[in-house]
Order: structure tokens, then C-alpha cells, then sequence
């Protein structure tokens, strides 16, 4: 870890802030001196109102005559001192390692304040004052991520009137310029083996630590306990320091010496492989559903129809984990600028259980504005998010994506003027789900279901699926949306949740002599959701989102169709395979290295049930076959030479036993057949 190294410790002037008493303080006060509580008088009794009124250690509520909520800014309605106690910091995120130095942007400190910056109001540690007179933290070691509260004090830690939050980002996900380099990797991981040696070399990014100094520190990492259960624990935990005030020069480079204590339990800081485990799958993991355009939704069960509401509706919610997709719709304007009787959806809502509350909406420049628990988000440092009970995606203001603790993953995108939706669902939410989306149980037949549990068949008319539609309004005790505008606030909060005064264009007339309508049939072909939008909103650029739309959610609709997978197959020890495809009908090889012989299957298919055919390769040390082969055939060989060589001494033998001057004269031509006479003991 290369963190800043803090500025020296200067003496401070404690500088106590105005402390107003409260009704118990008082009567305390009034009994210790005995003094009658009839002497509290009216001027206390405006300080104790005034004191209820303000934002310390209040950021993120609702007073009584005004707001310490982020919306109060836009809705005008904050305490006056808002914006000196509920705080603006930059940067405002960092590695979970710490080290991360960030300035507090809205209140200019006392160069003889005594800054203490408290996390989780547990963690503590001193910042420090710069010659401009803004106060400074260093982010802690912190063990999650996330949006963490922090809170400050000027008083040496007697009082934290101050509070905001800090993102602490996984180390993985932080930018490069954050990160520092190990030259040559290979050599660092190899140090102390023969031929390695030497110095080593660190680099980073100097302007990362706005600081003449730093500080180069080893910090380890272990887990103990049970993997995967309750005693299951992570520890981080300063080991030693490699170099102390040393300059921020973007460089260092030492010579390792043997470190005085075993740190070889620990593992390393810079690197982690997780290891997710391989699982079979038979069956289709994720449905998915779609809201678009005018808008056209299309439910997890495959059914698709039009509902033009005005209004925050239910998209699906779910008993099985507290999940909640809510979207507002609103009217558009045609080319001409005039109010069209078409909606769309401009802004959608989700929450799981008590995880974070993340709104997506569009906002005036077409680009995407992401709400965290009603404060806009800023993705100018990170994209990437990991909060409470979901983790958030952004890219480049026109993607926003969710995946919440559940596996169940929502996409937001801006097209057309309108949001594009796709919610994706996890096996586990059949028959658990209800709202716009329907229920997903692969039944179209009750997709219509209303609140109480009764249905509508599927030949609706428009007009009926509008009362549908209509019924599925959230209320305002339980709607997820911000409302920080006055806009907002009187249309949506005090107005209907369903503007049943909201009369759309249920079926749109194509007129054949209508210009625009050669150039939708090319545009749309025969898509009849592209074709519908141009037609009620009179725009080519809203037909074409909208069918764009349409053919993501056909593509992940086919995407996820049913696959069928047997799993990951690893080469045997002392052997190879061949192929690196596991789904049905795949075939994987496996061979062995010489002097193995090969335990089990050759080849091994995959099957319809999601197994391997045969048995599972090993290989095994072999009895030498070849030389077995190899001795075999050279005694053969000589067996044969053997043979030939007594065949030919016999004939000879023979041969000579037929010239003897003894022996009959033979007839020419006559074949020996009489055996060689021998002598029988």
C-alpha cells in the first residue's frame, strides 16, 4: 500500500461550536443551581426551536420547518445551514485499501482546527487543514464497499456536527492511475530462488498523492474459519514498511531483505483468484421481460400489449424477496411540439428487500440521471458500484444496469426519448411474481391478473387493458420515485397516481395516402410495434428505437432458451484432451503421456441429461509395453535363427549319412523319405 504520508501535527486551538441546550439539559441545569424551570424563558425556547431546524448531525432528514434531505436543494426548501454541515467532498471515492486523501469542498476550516475525520462512527483517524482552509481526510482501511457515512469534527473529536459519504471501491475496480506497478511481476514473484535476485521496483502515479511524501507499506491478507459459513472471516493487517517519507517521486526501488517475523501464512495484497465453481445445467436460468416504446410490454410468458397509462405504475414485484420494479410514464410531444395521446416511460424505480433504493430517469439532455436513495449520482470516477444488496452499472449515460443480491438484473436505456426496459429473473421467481410484467409461470393464459387475484382473457380490447393497467398504480406509501421538483411533486405525489383523465390513442389509424407512411413500411417491415409508434408519435427516430427494442429482447429471449451443459472436464494427470466444448453433442479425447497407459473412457460425450457418457480418464503408469514389444521380438527373432540353424545342421547330417560307403546307392530322383537309423539304448 502506498498511502500519503499525513502533514506534521500542528498545535491546535480548540474551538468549541455553540451548543444550544435541549428541554432535559435545562431542567438538569436548573436543578443543579436550583434555579425554577419557570426562568426558562421564551429566547430559550427560540434557540431550542432554531436548534431543531438545523442540519447537524441531521444530513439526509426531514425537519420540521425545512429539509436536510438531498432534494431540498432542488425544491428550495432546505435549512439555512445545509450546506455547511451535510457535506461536498472530491474525490469521492477510493480503493477500500485507504490511503485515498479527499477535500471537503463547502465548509472553509480554521487553520487551528483539530480535524478528526470518524467512519462508521467507529473509525478514526486525524485530518488536517491546508494553507487554503480546506479540510482534508484520508480514507481508512475499510472492509467493505460501497457508500460509507463518515462524519467530521473541528474539535478534536468532541463534536461531529459534519456528515457525508464516502465510496469505497473494491481495489480491482478503482482506475489505473490508482494502482501501482510491480516491474517485472515474474521477478517479484520469484525472488529468492537461484538466479533471482537483486533490487525490485514499484511505480505509481504521483499526482494520485497530492503529497511531497509517502509512505510504502506491506499489508497482508487471510481468511480464517470455515469457507462459506458463518465463521468465515477476511482480515487485513499491516505487516511491516518498506519505506518511510520517502519522495513521490512515482518510483521506488529497494533490495528485499528476510523479513524478522513469518509472514508466509499471508497471502497477497496485489492479486486474487476466486474461484466460482462449474454447475450443470439442464433447465433455462433467466426470463426475461421488456417494457419499450409507446409503451409495449412483453411478459415473462411471452404475451405482449400496449398500455398507454399516465401515471407510476408496478412493473413486477415479488414476495419471495421484497422485490419492487416500479416505472412512470408521461405523455411525449409530436415533431410540432403540441402534446401527443401516446405515453412513455420516463423514469423507473427498483429496490430489493432493504437493499439501496436506485431510480434510473431520463433527464433533459436525453442522457440518463441515476438516483441513490434520491441523490444523483455522479459516474465521472467510478462506473461501476458494489452498494447495499446490489451492485450498479453505468456506461456513458445511456446504460444503466442492476444486479441485485438475488441474481435478478434490470437494464435501463435511453432510446427515442423514452427508457427502454429489461428485467431478468432467476428460476427461483416462478409463480412468485405479479404487476404489468405478469406472472411468471411459462402460463400466458394469466398474464392479466389484476391485484385481487382475478384475471382477463386474452382478447382484451384496448380499453380493457387499460383498466388493467390502471390497477396496478402504486400509492404514495409505497412508491419508490424522488420528488424534487415542483413538476414532480404536484403531478405525481399530490396528483393521481393513474390519470384516468389521460384518454391515449388506443388503435392508430394508417392512412395509405399519408407520407409518412412509405417510409415507416421501410423502416419497420413488418414489425407492428414500430409501426405503431411512428404512427402515434409521427416519428421515425422513436419507430426505430422502438424496434431496435424489440429485436434486443427477441435475441435474449432466444439466448436464453434452454441449453444444455455437462460441465467442465479437466485432462487427466500424465495426459492431454482434445476439445474445449462442453454442451450437448460435444465430444472431448483424452490421451496419455508415454510410458501411461489410459484408465477409462477415450472419448466421452455430452448427453441430453446433462452427463458425460463413459467413465472418467486417468492415466497410469504402464508396464513398459514397448519394451515389452521390443524384447519380445528380438527372442523371437533369434528363437527363429535358432530354429533355422538346427533345420540346416539336421540336413547336413543327413546328407552325409546318405554319401557313406556303406549305404545303398540312391535312385535318382527318389526323395529320402527313410528316417537316419541311430542306435536305441
Amino acid at each position: 500500500m502506498i498511502s500519503a504520508a499525513g502533514p506534521p501535527q500542528m498545535c491546535s486551538l480548540m474551538i468549541l461550536s455553540k451548543i444550544v441546550p435541549n428541554t432535559e439539559q435545562v431542567l438538569k441545569h436548573c436543578k443543579e443551581w436550583q434555579i425554577e424551570f419557570s426562568n426558562f424563558t421564551m429566547t430559550d425556547q427560540k434557540m431550542h426551536s432554531e436548534a431543531q431546524d438545523s442540519c447537524s448531525r441531521q444530513c439526509g432528514k426531514m425537519l420540521g420547518k425545512c429539509s436536510c434531505q438531498v432534494t431540498c436543494k432542488s425544491l428550495g426548501d432546505c435549512c439555512p445551514d445545509y450546506r455547511e454541515f451535510c457535506l461536498q467532498i472530491s474525490p469521492y471515492s477510493g480503493s477500500l485499501m485507504g490511503g485515498k486523501d479527499f477535500e471537503i469542498l463547502n465548509v472553509t476550516f480554521n487553520a487551528s482546527s483539530d480535524v478528526r475525520c470518524r467512519f462508521k462512527q467507529e473509525i478514526q483517524i486525524s485530518g488536517y487543514v491546508a494553507r487554503d482552509g480546506q479540510a482534508h481526510c484520508i480514507s481508512p482501511l475499510l472492509y467493505e464497499t460501497g457508500f460509507i457515512p463518515f462524519e467530521v469534527s473541528r474539535d478534536s473529536g468532541l463534536t461531529f456536527p459534519y456528515s457525508g459519504n464516502w465510496l469505497s471501491v473494491h481495489h480491482s475496480k478503482v482506475s489505473a492511475v490508482e494502482k501501482c506497478t510491480l516491474v517485472n511481476a515474474t521477478k517479484w514473484q520469484y525472488y529468492g530462488t537461484p538466479n533471482t535476485g537483486g533490487t525490485l521496483t514499484v511505480t505509481w502515479m504521483t499526482q494520485t498523492l497530492p503529497t511531497r511524501h509517502v509512505n510504502i507499506e506491506v499489508w497482508g491478507y487471510q481468511e480464517t474459519g470455515q469457507t462459506y459459513s458463518e465463521t468465515w472471516m477476511a482480515e487485513w493487517k499491516y505487516l511491516y514498511t518498506l519505506g518511510r517519507e520517502e519522495p513521490n517521486s512515482g518510483t521506488f526501488t529497494f533490495t528485499p531483505v528476510p523479513a524478522q517475523a513469518n509472514y508466509s501464512s499471508w497471502e497477497s495484497t496485489s492479486l486474487f483468484l476466486i474461484s466460482w465453481g462449474l454447475f450443470n445445467c439442464l433447465t433455462r436460468v433467466y426470463d426475461a421481460a421488456s417494457a419499450f416504446g409507446d409503451p409495449h410490454f412483453l411478459t415473462f410468458d411471452g404475451l405482449n400489449f400496449t398500455f398507454k397509462g399516465h401515471g407510476e405504475y408496478t412493473l413486477v414485484e415479488s414476495n419471495l424477496t421484497s422485490l419492487r420494479v416500479q416505472g412512470r410514464t408521461q405523455p411525449t410531444r409530436l415533431p410540432s411540439r403540441t402534446v401527443a395521446q401516446v405515453t412513455g416511460l420516463s423514469a423507473v424505480a427498483m429496490q430489493e428487500s432493504n437493499s439501496d433504493v436506485i431510480e434510473v430517469r431520463c433527464s433533459e439532455y436525453s442522457a440518463l440521471e441515476v438516483l441513490l436513495n434520491q441523490e444523483v449520482l455522479n459516474f465521472s470516477e467510478q462506473s461501476w458500484m458494489d452498494l447495499k444488496g446490489l451492485f450498479l452499472y453505468s456506461a456513458a449515460g445511456q446504460n444503466v444496469t442492476v444486479m441485485f443480491s438475488s441474481g435478478a438484473g434490470v437494464e435501463v436505456r435511453a432510446r427515442g426519448g423514452f427508457l427502454s426496459l429489461t428485467v431478468l429473473l432467476p428460476e427461483k421467481f416462478m409463480n412468485q411474481t405479479r404487476g404489468l410484467l405478469g406472472v411468471m409461470n411459462d402460463n400466458p393464459g394469466d398474464e392479466y391478473t389484476f391485484r385481487n387475484g382475478t384475471t382477463m382473457p386474452l382478447d382484451a380490447s384496448p380499453q380493457q387493458l387499460f383498466a388493467f393497467g390502471a390497477d396496478w398504480a402504486v400509492g404514495n406509501e409505497t412508491s419508490l420515485f424522488t420528488y424534487d421538483t415542483q413538476f414532480l411533486l404536484n403531478t405525481f405525489f399530490y396528483g393521481p397516481k393513474h390519470n384516468s383523465s389521460f384518454l391515449p390513442v388506443f388503435v392508430p389509424h394508417e392512412d395509405p395516402t399519408d407520407p409518412l407512411v412509405p417510409e415507416m413500411a421501410r423502416l419497420c417491415d413488418s414489425d407492428p410495434f414500430c409501426r405503431f409508434d411512428v404512427l402515434t408519435t409521427r416519428s421515425l427516430e422513436v419507430g426505430n428505437a422502438t424496434r431496435i427494442s424489440h429485436q434486443n429482447h427477441k435475441a435474449l429471449v432466444e439466448s436464453l432458451q434452454p441449453v444444455v451443459s455437462c460441465g467442465w472436464l479437466d485432462h487427466p494427470t500424465k495426459g492431454r484432451k482434445e476439445g474445449t466444448n462442453y454442451l450437448m453433442g460435444s465430444t472431448i479425447r483424452f490421451s496419455c503421456d508415454q510410458g501411461y497407459s489410459l484408465a477409462g473412457s477415450e472419448e466421452r460425450t455430452c448427453q441430453l441429461t446433462g452427463a458425460w457418457s463413459g467413465n472418467a480418464a486417468s492415466c497410469l503408469p504402464s508396464t513398459d509395453n514397448h519394451q515389452a514389444i521390443l524384447f519380445g521380438s528380438i527372442f523371437g527373432v533369434l528363437g527363429f535363427l535358432i530354429l533355422a540353424v538346427l533345420i540346416f545342421l539336421l540336413y547336413r547330417k543327413r546328407k552325409r549319412a546318405n554319401r557313406s560307403p556303406n549305404a545303398p546307392e540312391s535312385v535318382p530322383g527318389e526323395k529320402e523319405l527313410m528316417p537316419v537309423r541311430g542306435t536305441h539304448l
